[in-house]
């Protein structure tokens, strides 16, 4: 039976976190309807995107309505490509599929060359995950091209790992790792908590998937308390996935530390 545990500790992340949010909401009550509103919608998407992808969501949304209504091209692009996101963290791949569609369309209409590079990675992105990994790869590859000219290093890195990912999941290790220590190589100098938090999982799983299990229980271990640290609950839960997978079919071969540490940090993530 599972114990439930009271969380007396919260991280001064979280707090701090919360404390943006609502100062940003409070922004918004008074705030005109023009590109500096639209810029503040997107900033509280933003602060949801890990957490609260429903409201993720809902704060796009309406940065894609105010931007339409006003004509304010980047933020129908981003807004759109937010909107994306929010969909495919719920689950929903076509509908995550049609704003990013709609995004890379109106870049490409608008000649948003950073625009074609955002939405070609985060279609590549859904594609590998709804299982058309050749598919996705395409679109991952043309958006790192065109990202090494004009992306920022986040886009970068984030690209970088969606392809080593797509890799993994074609049962590819060697090449997965290649690119998990790419996108590891552009984080540096970054602090997007979350996007260490994923590549460091899909390090653990090349290292899975190349029978290197010491290796691959420090990555996921690593990851784990680097998302608890920074509160990321998406990753969390992808960890604690394969955490339970490495647990069944790796773990009875190691001692019974090695077990006890990987079953204690999965416990934690999972609050049991």
């Amino acid at each position: 039976m599972a114990t439930i545990v009271l969380l007396t500790f919260i991280p001064d992340i979280v707090i701090a976190q919360s404390q943006k949010t609502d100062s940003l909401i409070l922004l918004l009550k008074n705030a005109p309807a023009d590109s500096n509103r639209v810029k503040t919608l997107m900033q509280v998407a933003s602060t949801y995107y890990f957490s609260k992808p429903d409201s993720c969501l809902f704060y796009s949304k309406q940065a894609t309505m105010l931007s339409d209504s006003i004509n304010f091209i980047p933020g129908s692009i981003n807004a759109r490509n937010n909107a994306g996101e929010a969909y495919r963290l719920m689950g929903n791949y076509p509908a995550a599929l049609k704003e990013q569609k709609d995004a890379l369309a109106l870049s490409e209409k608008n000649k948003d060359i950073d625009g074609i590079g955002s939405s070609m990675g985060f279609i590549g992105l859904n594609y590998v995950e709804f299982g058309e990994y050749r598919q996705g790869l395409q679109y991952l590859q043309q958006a790192l091209i065109i990202n090494k000219r004009n992306g920022d290093q986040i886009l970068k890195t984030f690209v970088t790992t969606n392809i080593g990912n797509a890799y993994d999941l074609m049962k590819m290790p060697d090449s997965a790792l290649y690119y998990q220590k790419l996108a590891a190589a552009k984080y540096q100098g970054l602090t997007h908590g979350p996007l260490k938090s994923l590549y460091l999982t899909r390090m653990g799983n090349a290292f899975s998937q190349l029978g290197q299990t010491d290796s691959a229980m420090y990555y996921y271990q690593t990851a784990m308390r680097h998302a608890d640290k920074v509160n990321d609950k998406v990753n969390e839960w992808l960890m604690a996935f394969y955490g339970l997978k490495f647990i069944v079919y790796f773990l009875p071969f190691h001692d019974k530390h090695q077990r006890h540490l990987c079953v204690t940090n999965l416990l934690h993530v999972l609050k049991l």
